[in-house]
């Protein structure tokens, strides 16, 4: 349970803040609900409030910046504090913590969301959420929450940025839409029984998780939902095991489509059948419960294996079609305004010279709609992980997946970061929110000590150097069995180094001084196994950062880098306030096993 040290001892604590009519009166639900005396919410809050009843919200609710709003709970040890919600709970929240002051620019984050305590109550229907740190949580059982949208809540810790996490057993999430959150959904501190069902998930960091950072959930039942371009749809920490995850459409994702570091169950059995994975490649030409039987059912015939570290774990009856959510238990998930952005974006260099950068995805799936209008691609020279000081580049129509931004490519000396938003006719477009960018870094002659900071579509060596002339690359990996280092030297005819990862540094040999272009995918964040002693590790950031806030949760001794041009044992060590960049490598010595995150 995430205990909010600003909720003292209140059952509810809500503090917002964002625009301009105070209303809060009380008022009567209902005796047969026990919702016997609260206060109605409805309108613009100007002013300091504090309400002590069972609250109400009954129309869109905001708070001018600088304003506290409390709401807490009567102390009933029996039930303690209901929450109804109708109508639009929309706190499009610019919290001001220590001041009266309006803050000139929104800031995402700033208020701390909805705590309902174990004997408390919620039932929040047709509602939206944004901007909270901590979205709501859930501690008591049997509770429902459905049909609502929950966005832009993406905080600046491990611990923030959820959109609902639940604690308790038996409550349902159902029909909501999770948009640009850190986790959309978290089942922990061994809730049970707790359904989720018939949701979407876009632009995530984690779209499920199945288990807190140090509790399980066992027991729960995810099904019937839609996962496309999050880092990773559903994560099962080790411990949370009994899981029922089937009927739920998978589609791409940053890292990898799921990750279960526990035993759970993937597929509903035979006819019923598993999930669909974008990524399954298997045939569907046989049937019955050991697709044995010529003639197609509409599953794969062989079992899809679902991403482990350690386990072998299957969804024996994935689909090869998607899911339709009309055969789920309850109604299909009401869409945002707007259309679904496009996604699986990427982007690679092409023809001969490399001096074109082609930006493709894959077509927004409301694309062929009659609403639907066309994509336009946006772009700027200096990374905003918003996009919002980007400017338009082009537009394209509808069914078509890519655009040629001509001569950005190789011998055009800046970068570019660009993203593809789908536009409709309601005139709320939908941007995908991960970035492709064309990145550019020099070479000098002799010895560099460099990494790639994006995924790119071919990792291998000859597409990451095609555009310098490279005589030898080297890596070191502490985990690497054989031995640690890893070799391409171009005067030898047995490789023991033929690609790269976006986490490693690597040392290259260059004939010649040149610029290495490269084109690809902007990580949301990199995650890197540290081991102790040294690591040779890339900074796969857009965002410089100084070495002792890069790396202050890491327990290191030293850092070094290298100076280009110069033999591979010029090596400098970094102080606390020296800059990490994109593109370099750099060793890293630490003093225990550890993974370090760097974001963009």
């Amino acid at each position: 349970m995430r205990a909010a040290t600003i909720c003292l001892s209140v059952t509810v604590l809500l503090l917002v803040c964002s625009a301009v009519s105070h209303s809060v009166q009380p008022g009567e639900i209902g005796e047969n609900e026990r919702w016997i005396m609260v206060d109605v919410l409805c309108g613009q809050i100007t002013e300091d409030t504090m309400t002590n009843f069972t609250f109400y919200v009954t129309c869109l609710t905001t708070v001018q910046p600088g304003v506290r709003l409390e709401m807490l709970g009567m102390g009933y040890a029996d039930w303690g504090v209901k929450v109804k919600v109708y109508g639009t709970l929309y706190f499009s929240a610019y919290m001001t913590w220590n001041t009266t002051d309006p803050q000139p620019d929104p800031i995402y984050d700033q208020w701390w969301g909805i705590s309902v305590y174990p004997g408390g109550k919620i039932e929040a229907i047709d509602f939206e959420m944004k901007h909270s740190l901590h979205g709501l949580w859930v501690g008591s059982d049997s509770n429902t929450i459905r049909k609502g949208l929950v966005q832009d809540s993406v905080g600046g810790s491990p611990d923030e940025g959820y959109g609902i996490s639940v604690s308790g057993n038996n409550n349902t999430v159902e029909d909501v839409t999770f948009r640009d959150v850190n986790v959309g959904v978290e089942l922990s501190d061994d809730g049970h029984g707790n359904i989720v069902r018939n949701s979407r998930f876009f632009s995530l960091g984690e779209g499920v998780r199945l288990g807190g950072r140090f509790t399980a959930a066992a027991n729960n039942t995810v099904v019937c939902n839609e996962f496309m371009d999050n880092y990773m749809n559903i994560y099962v920490p080790p411990g949370s095991t009994g899981n029922r995850i089937h009927h739920n459409n998978f589609y791409a994702t940053e890292w990898t489509v799921v990750l279960d570091e526990s035993r759970n169950i993937w597929d509903d059995g035979y006819p019923n059948g598993g999930n669909y994975w974008l990524d399954y490649v298997g045939n569907d030409s046989h049937r019955g419960v050991d697709q044995n039987f010529p003639g197609a059912d509409g599953i794969g015939d062989e079992p899809y294996n679902v991403p482990s570290w350690a386990l072998d774990l299957f969804d024996n009856y994935p689909f090869k079609d998607p899911v339709s959510m009309s055969g789920c238990p309850s109604p299909p998930p009401q869409m945002p305004k707007g259309p679904i952005p496009p996604y699986n974006l990427s982007a690679n260099l092409e023809n001969p010279l490399h001096s074109d950068v082609n930006i493709s995805w894959n077509l927004s799936l409301d694309d062929g709609s009659p609403d639907f209008q066309n994509y336009a691609i946006y772009y700027g020279q200096d990374y905003d992980s918003t996009g919002a000081s980007y400017q338009f580049l082009a537009e394209v129509p509808s069914g078509q997946n890519y655009y040629v931004h001509k001569g950005a490519g190789y011998g055009d000396p800046l970068n570019y970061f660009y993203y593809v938003q789908a536009n409709d006719s309601s005139g709320y477009p939908a941007k995908n929110d991960t970035q492709v960018a064309k990145f550019k870094q020099s070479i000098q002659n002799g010895w560099n000590l460099i990494s790639v900071p994006l995924q790119m579509r071919d990792m291998s060596l000859q597409n990451i150097f095609n555009t310098i002339v490279v005589e030898r690359a080297v890596v070191y990996d502490p985990l690497l069995a054989g031995g640690n280092w890893r070799e391409y030297n171009i005067q030898k005819a047995y490789q023991t180094l033929d690609s790269l990862t976006i986490t490693q540094g690597v040392w290259i040999q260059a004939s010649q001084d040149g610029n290495m272009t490269i084109a690809g995918v902007v990580p949301h964040f990199t995650a890197m196994q540290l081991e102790p002693g040294w690591n040779l590790v890339s900074y796969s950031s857009f965002k410089d950062r100084n070495v002792s806030t890069t790396l202050s949760i890491i327990p290191y001794d030293n850092v070094e880098t290298h100076i280009s041009g110069s033999g591979p044992c010029n090596l400098v060590s970094m102080n606390p306030s020296d800059i990490m960049t994109a593109g370099r490598g750099y060793w890293i010595d630490v003093v225990g096993s550890c993974v370090w995150i760097v974001q963009n």
